[in-house]
């Protein structure tokens, strides 16, 4: 299958066939983009063509020559000068418009795989229009990914603020880039628009590689300037004049709150002594397991019940020491989240996981324990006293693990913890447990190329429920799969309900806390398959629940004192696309 670079000129792409209308180095095909291009039909896998469609005469005929000479999923990349800035208006060499909207007169496939408020536009909902000029449809190209790079004035803002400036001014963006599916399936191929979703690999220009490391040098150049302008505007006296003082502000305004969370950040980290501390930890949870594979073999071993009852009692009371020694811990990390950097976050992240599988191995040993003093006969009232007297046959874990979860979750609410979020890498996407694969792969179709990040929820039972606003459309939905963190084993249940755009709850399913666990994720089942249409919701919720639930959520950083957007981390079951 060809690989196409259109428009190469000097510097044509590395393993494509360059094609040009001009003959120079580099050139392998020479050929006009307005005329047809010679190429047989469905013979193409990647066309590439980096600022050249804008010269083309009639964008339309070029497009469906391009849609024409590719195969069935076969990728078309485009980058292009964003239409909305002066110098492009001037060019009389420009012929064709490429912003937000260009590529959504090429299919009439009604989303896209990106942001809808990228596109937004209040006369005109539905991503496809190929046929809003009532012809019938001749080609289907999907768009799968859209990329704005800004000016250097408008990289330090947010998402949502370079948005707004996008639609309401001009020389804010230079260039935009597409990634599009070409969709024209062969008879009798049934394989779901998903599947090539799936297998979509995204081809990387040098060009685009280029830029974003320029960007991010000319980010931090921004930062350090920013400084600089902030500690001017501190010093400016009340006797300057007001031109000046109204020139600093306009350069410094955009960045101010986000320097002082920066320098607060910069004179507050301490990670030299987060790391001992969770060095400390992980070596006491190291003697934890241990301790917990001698209580297991001794169990095995014990033959008589007077052993019994003694090795039973020794455990108790190193598992009370224990307690005690943690609990202390715990008090140290409360203290330490608060300037903790975001690589002690990630360790703390794993810790907790760790702790958690410790719990449950504690719980199970508990039940052994009972097991064992249901044989003691008549020491079973002594052997329940002692256990008393110990005082863990009614606190165990559980007061340790509420106290846990407030100091973290106070973190997580946290000015700091806000600051690193927004700046730091995602690791918990990349530490969480292999048996959360499959959930992986569906968020990163979803949810997770549009800027979400990996976190963990509040405590589920805190409201009557958790509710998520979903924003894409599922066919005929028969199962959601969850990952969800019961901090101690009890007893309750954990339920769903799919709610729709109405606000009408249109489907439910629960199932027994006591079935679910932190290592592999919950699915719950619907009675029958439910039909969605954008804009519904998933609430979660718990109920008899007595010790703390949590749920693994992806949520998009919002700018500072603004509510982030939170998604659930699942997977959404249909019946149409084979996930049953």
């Amino acid at each position: 299958m060809l690989k196409l670079d259109l428009g190469c000129g000097r510097t044509k792409a590395e393993g494509f066939c360059g094609v040009d209308r001009f003959a120079m180095p580099g050139v392998d095909v020479v050929a006009d983009l307005d005329k047809e291009l010679p190429f047989p039909s469905d013979s193409a896998s990647l066309v590439y063509a980096s600022h050249s469609l804008e010269h083309v005469k009639d964008l339309s005929f070029t497009i469906r020559e391009i849609y024409r000479i590719m195969s069935h999923g076969a990728q078309l990349c485009i980058v292009a000068p964003y239409h909305e800035q002066k110098l492009n208006l001037a060019n009389p060499y420009h012929l064709s418009v490429f912003n937000e909207h260009t590529p959504r007169f090429w299919t009439n496939y009604p989303v896209a795989e990106v942001d809808p408020e990228e596109y937004s536009h209040p006369h005109a909902k539905n991503w496809g229009l190929l046929e809003s000029d009532n012809s019938a449809p001749e080609i289907d190209l999907r768009l799968v990914d859209m990329e704005f790079f800004y000016f250097p004035a408008y990289l330090r803002y947010s998402t949502q603020e370079k948005r707004f400036f996008r639609r309401t001014r001009i020389d804010v963006c230079d260039q935009v880039l597409y990634r599009l599916i070409a969709w024209k399936p062969a008879e009798g191929d049934d394989r779901p628009y998903s599947a090539l979703l799936s297998e979509f690999a995204p081809f990387e220009p040098a060009l685009v590689w280029n830029r974003r490391k320029a960007d991010q040098r000319r980010l931090y150049s921004v930062e350090e300037s920013a400084l600089s302008i902030a500690g001017e505007l501190q010093q400016a006296g009340a006797g300057e004049g007001t031109a000046r003082r109204s020139a600093e502000t306009e350069s410094g305004s955009g960045l101010i709150d986000v320097l002082k969370d920066l320098v607060d950040r910069l004179f507050s980290s301490k990670e030299a002594d987060s790391e001992a501390l969770i060095m400390a930890l992980r070596a006491d949870l190291s003697a934890r397991s241990a301790l917990l594979e001698e209580y297991r073999a001794k169990a095995a071993d014990v033959s008589d019940l007077i052993a019994r009852e003694a090795v039973a009692r020794a455990q108790l009371s190193s598992a009370t020491a224990l307690a005690e020694e943690y609990k202390a811990k715990y008090a140290e990390i409360g203290e330490l989240l608060a300037a903790s950097g975001e690589q002690s976050k990630r360790q703390l992240d794993s810790l907790r996981a760790e702790i958690d599988v410790d719990d449950a191995l504690l719980t199970e040993y508990r039940t052994r324990v009972a097991e064992l003093d249901s044989a003691l006969g008549d020491l079973q009232t002594k052997f329940e006293q002692e256990m008393r007297d110990a005082s863990l046959a009614s606190p165990d874990n559980s007061a340790v693990v509420a106290d846990l979860y407030s100091q973290i979750t106070a973190y997580r609410n946290s000015r700091a913890q806000r600051i690193r979020e927004r700046f730091a890498d995602d690791g918990l996407w990349r530490d969480v447990s292999p048996a959360f694969a499959k959930l992986k792969a569906y968020s990163q179709r979803a949810f997770r190329r549009r800027g979400y990040r990996l976190s963990l929820s509040p405590d589920i039972r805190a409201a009557e429920y958790r509710e998520y606003s979903i924003t894409i459309g599922v066919s005929r939905l028969s199962a959601v799969e969850l990952a969800i963190v019961p901090l101690v084993r009890s007893s309750g249940v954990i339920g769903i309900e799919l709610v729709s755009k109405k606000n009408q709850i249109v489907a439910q399913s629960t199932v027994d806390l006591e079935a679910i666990t932190a290592e592999r994720p919950t699915r719950f089942q619907l009675p029958e398959p439910v039909s969605l249409t954008p804009g519904w919701a998933l609430r979660v919720f718990a109920r008899g629940v007595a010790a703390p639930v949590i749920l693994y959520e992806l949520v998009h950083p919002a700018p500072i004192r603004r509510a982030p957007r939170v998604q659930p981390f699942s997977v959404f079951f249909e019946v149409d696309n084979g996930l049953t």
